[in-house]
């Protein structure tokens, strides 16, 4: 009996630096939260983090200050960088095919993963049937065939052959034909243009189809989400045919690397070593140089000052590279073709993948209106009549588009 007892108290001797180091932890995590200042952005991950939320009745009984409160926890978490980098390398050692939301993909690509069940959810086809009103609105004020709809998928749908081994990414084709659905729903709703269920709609296009047809070239960047000025060229020219024009040849561009130190979004998530990406500017052979004055005129947020480029070199000497592009993310973009010989107005309801995508339109147009609704509040029925826009294209990012609760907006 008294060997027994000894051997409990040894073994729980032996358990006290485990203890301690724990409660040591918690210590620091806990004096973490109370004495260091709130992050409101990551520089690293390009975000707005959480902060703290506040507490009433109604949020704690319906779950939804829990749920704030643990995204506070994540987001304001003491060396949160650095804990990430650790798990993501052990789990790679590990012989994990993805982590974090993120695949090990083949020669050196990181490809977000994207499950169905989280994404083809409420919100989404709530953002389908605002996206099919919006479209037959505008339809109806501009005419058909000034009206398209650009859903573009993420890498995982494209890059096949980067994924790993046994690696299952969502089919985001699903969306074109929830789309096609809604667009007949809504016309059986309306005055019934299209009557049959069968029709595809000649607003909605396939930049899927175009994308995978070249596959083997780097359409997307190995560390970031978004696609690479190649793999929006593409799109345009298949948004050109679309609407009766040719895109000119790529042989017709001068192509600038302008960095070869990009680490973007999908790096930020792991925080692991990785080769960084180069970011290509193309300009139409012969404009002079990418970074010089040009036929634009560009003003963001409704501020009379002209930026003279659709390009801001500066941003290339912070972290987000890939705003080199119209300066980033912005509620309202303006730009305007000092050389245009017509009166066409193009408005882009976007997220970012169209900021590379607006330097191949912008010559065909007299000014180009691009919206982003996570930022704007002004209804686009308004901003399109006050500024005579005559051409309509809405660019997302498939996943985008499916989880961004400020689409709803599009139809006001």
């Amino acid at each position: 009996m008294r060997e027994e007892q000894k051997h409990r108290q040894k073994k729980g001797r032996q358990g006290l630096p485990l203890t301690a180091a724990f409660l040591g932890f918690l210590a620091v995590f806990g004096a973490g939260l109370v004495f260091l200042p709130e992050k409101v952005f990551s520089d690293t991950e390009n975000r707005y983090l959480a902060q703290k939320p506040e507490w009433t009745p109604e949020a704690f009984l319906d779950g939804s200050y829990g749920e704030d409160y643990e995204k506070y926890l994540s987001d304001q978490f003491p060396m949160r960088g650095g804990l990430v980098a650790l798990k993501a390398l052990a789990q790679r050692s590990a012989g994990k095919r993805d982590v974090n939301g993120v695949y090990f993909g083949k020669d050196g690509y990181f490809i977000e993963r994207f499950d169905r069940e989280k994404l083809l959810n409420g919100q989404l086809q709530k953002n389908i049937a605002y996206l099919a009103k919006a479209v037959s609105s505008f339809e109806e004020s501009l005419g058909e065939d000034h009206v398209r709809v650009m859903l573009v998928p993420s890498a995982s749908q494209i890059l096949t052959e980067k994924l790993p081994d046994f690696a299952e990414p969502w089919d985001q084709t699903e969306v074109y034909e929830l789309l096609q659905e809604a667009a007949w729903r809504e016309n059986a709703a309306g005055k019934g243009k299209r009557g049959e269920a069968q029709d595809w709609p000649s607003w909605l296009l396939r930049p899927d189809q175009v994308l995978a047809g070249h596959s083997g070239e780097e359409l997307y960047y190995r560390t970031d989400h978004h696609w690479t000025t190649k793999g929006a060229y593409y799109a345009f020219s298949c948004w050109m045919d679309s609407i009766g024009e040719k895109a000119p040849d790529m042989e017709k561009y001068d192509r600038t690397v302008v960095t070869e130190e990009f680490l973007g979004t999908i790096h930020s998530k792991l925080n692991i070593p990785m080769n960084p990406d180069r970011i290509e500017v193309w300009t139409p052979a012969g404009a002079g140089e990418w970074n010089g004055d040009s036929q634009f005129e560009v003003f963001y947020d409704g501020v009379p000052e002209a930026h003279g480029s659709l390009y801001e070199p500066e941003r290339l000497k912070g972290r987000d590279k890939y705003a080199v592009f119209l300066d980033g993310n912005h509620a309202l973009t303006e730009i305007v073709n000092t050389e245009a010989a017509g009166h066409r107005r193009l408005l882009i309801i976007k997220d970012s993948y169209a900021h590379c995508f607006a330097a191949f339109a912008a010559p065909y147009f007299e000014r180009v209106y691009m919206a982003d609704l996570r930022y704007l509040n002004q209804k686009l029925s308004e901003l399109s009549e006050e500024e005579k826009v005559t051409d309509v294209l809405v660019l997302y990012q498939i996943p985008g588009f499916a989880s961004d609760e400020n689409v709803t907006k599009i139809a006001r």
